[in-house]
């Protein structure tokens, strides 16, 4: 009497497993949480073994005895500052956040480039690069290899609000005629595209990569999937559409906590924003060669380094720096 019952059940029961195992094969596609990302950011942190870091660097400085004065944890990086006990000057090793950057090698392969670029080209005080590679055994796991960059480590004191503030008025004068003479030196460096710089190797000139951008890295977080790579941009117009994707890819993203209001509003955002662009697209040249310039992506307070007369001494974090039009 028992089986006309245990069918439906039974049934039931075979269903629910077969949810579950999709449920299961596609969970490597769920976003990671903050709180997850956060404690796997700490790990690395606390598993960094500080004399497997000055032997590493020890190797690309001729030999040089090492030790970490500092370690510091960014949004993308962990920064450790090593002295050279007054030998040579200080340096930094940079060392991505993996679970933070989608593609942690093109993205410092892209910042050396672009380092290089800028020293040549410009007077722009920034780090030199002296090696960078994705063999770094700096973990407690021997088994684990980091990416890194070595650079130098640019002397002074970050800029902040409480330091403007107090400056005299020829100071900021001064240091803001400093800033729009980085930002024409910027300018002046034109390129052909849209694009992310890449070490030239044997060549003459960088190579070129498609656009590396913080919001593209973002969005491919929060996306937990891969995202479609973008080709390297050739317009104007190609960027106007590039960035209104990255745009909508945000908006059609689930927010927690969010109300129907929220949803209107980023409806409506994105819906005007889109218009605006429609416009915008039909006043700028849209054939190929259009004139792009390089530019620094973050240039906030902290990425501004000044000495004790408030005179910009270091331009710093040069991640995800591509070329816009202009």
């Amino acid at each position: 009497m028992l089986g006309p019952i245990r069918r439906p059940w039974y049934s039931f029961a075979v269903w629910l497993s077969a949810c579950w195992g999709r449920l299961q094969a596609k969970s490597q596609f769920f976003p990671v949480t903050n709180a997850r990302m956060e404690n796997m950011c700490d790990a690395i942190v606390a598993s960094i073994d500080r004399d497997k870091v000055c032997d590493f660097v020890s190797r690309h400085s001729n030999g040089m005895a090492c030790a970490v004065l500092e370690m510091n944890r960014g949004s993308y990086n962990i920064s450790i500052h090593l002295g050279f006990f007054g030998v040579i000057p200080d340096r930094l090793l940079r060392i991505p956040l993996r679970p933070t950057v989608r593609d942690s090698w093109t993205k410092i392969q892209s910042e050396v480039a672009t380092l290089e670029s800028v020293r040549e080209n410009t007077a722009i005080p920034v780090p030199r690069v002296w090696a960078y590679g994705k063999d770094a055994q700096i973990l407690k796991d021997p088994c684990q290899a980091q990416h890194y960059l070595l650079c130098d480590y640019m002397p002074g004191q970050c800029l902040t609000q409480r330091t403007l503030k107090q400056a005299t008025s020829e100071q900021r004068i001064e240091l803001f005629s400093q800033l729009i003479g980085i930002y024409a030196q910027l300018y002046s460096l034109e390129f052909p595209f849209a694009t992310s710089l890449l070490p030239r190797g044997q060549l003459s000139s960088p190579c070129f990569s498609r656009l590396l951008t913080m919001a593209r890295n973002e969005l491919h977080l929060s996306a937990g999937k891969s995202l479609s790579k973008p080709q390297i941009l050739q317009s104007t117009n190609d960027f106007i559409q590039h960035q209104l994707g990255v745009l909508s890819g945000f908006c059609r993203r689930p927010l927690i906590n969010s109300t129907l209001a929220d949803e209107r509003e980023r409806v409506f955002a994105h819906h005007h924003i889109q218009l605006e662009l429609d416009t915008i697209k039909h006043c700028v040249p849209s054939s190929d060669g259009d004139p792009f310039v390089l530019t620094h992506p973050d240039m906030h307070y902290g990425n501004i380094v000044v000495n004790k007369g408030l005179n910009i001494v270091g331009i710093i974090d040069w991640e995800f720096s591509g070329t816009v039009p202009r």
